[in-house]
């Protein structure tokens, strides 16, 4: 067990938007023994309300490590929200960032399907590309760079990692590999986890019931006895075939290509890396 002081308490942060990997990663990591990795998702830095109290209940989610192992986070919450890159910069100057990209369209459009999954995304698969939901939701995530600059802002590019979940998926022990060398943690340790997904996107069996329940438990009927638990009942049963979720229309696909182009040529010039070779070669 470690005394935990609110100054440097992180090694290094996860950072990547819904469905890019974050999760899945550290799972991975949280099996070396030199790394701890809190297992609830604390979201702390991105709060702008945190005292000294606060502070202290964050530092307790950390006492259970060992001496010498690495102290890291992930949310989806620090990638989006720029008081964390200010929170964090300020309590940990020299904090490593890794940085997980994802091609944008296939995370657009998972996050939509997880969100319909989780029962709080109620517009239609058919309608969403349509509703503005889609692009203030799904789509803004996905311009990495808006984010990155943010960062880079409060951080040198130095100390960023950029690992693309295509990658992780393809090569799960080579990039843990080049992952422990950026964090300073032995880069010869056997992952046993490596390839196991986390949270992953399935379709529910009936799409419109499963909207439609999830409309009904943000209703007073969840108060009445018994009705919470024949609405998880059924959710259930609904997401038990797990079925993968349909490919996007092709033609919005093309659409979104070509929005998406002058993104990810800043993105590129930004990390030195051709997102467009790397996710065209993974399609």
């Amino acid at each position: 067990m470690q005394n935990v002081n609110k100054e440097n308490i992180l090694d290094f942060v996860i950072v990547g938007a819904a469905k890019s990997g974050t999760s899945s990663l550290s799972y991975y990591l949280g099996e070396h023994p030199d790394v701890f990795l809190p297992k609830p998702q604390l979201h702390f830095h991105s709060r702008i309300d945190k005292t000294d109290n606060s502070w202290g209940q964050y530092a307790e989610h950390f006492r259970a490590a060992t001496p010498g192992q690495k102290f890291g986070e992930h949310s989806p919450f620090y990638y989006t929200h720029e008081e964390a890159a200010s929170s964090l910069s300020a309590s940990c100057p020299g904090l490593k960032l890794i940085w997980l990209l994802r091609h944008p369209i296939d995370r657009a459009w998972s996050h939509y399907w997880y969100n319909v999954m989780g029962g709080s995304e109620h517009v239609s698969p058919q309608d969403i590309i349509h509703h503005e939901r889609w692009q203030k939701i799904y789509i803004r995530k996905s311009v990495y760079s808006t984010f990155l600059e943010t960062y880079l802002s409060y951080f040198n590019r130095q100390n960023m990692m950029f690992v693309f979940t295509e990658k992780l998926r393809e090569s799960p022990d080579d990039v843990l590999m080049h992952i422990c060398r950026f964090i300073g943690v032995d880069d010869s340790f056997s992952f046993k986890r490596s390839g196991e997904m986390k949270r992953r996107t399935v379709r529910p069996g009936n799409v419109p019931l499963h909207q439609r329940l999830g409309r009904i438990r943000a209703t007073k009927l969840v108060s009445i006895p018994g009705v919470p638990r024949i609405l998880q009942g059924i959710n259930h049963w609904n997401l038990s075939c797990e079925l993968p979720y349909p490919e996007i229309p092709q033609a919005e696909k093309k659409k979104l290509e070509e929005y998406f182009q002058p993104f990810n040529l800043r993105l590129s010039k930004l990390i030195d890396i051709d997102v467009n070779e790397i996710w065209h070669n993974n399609v």
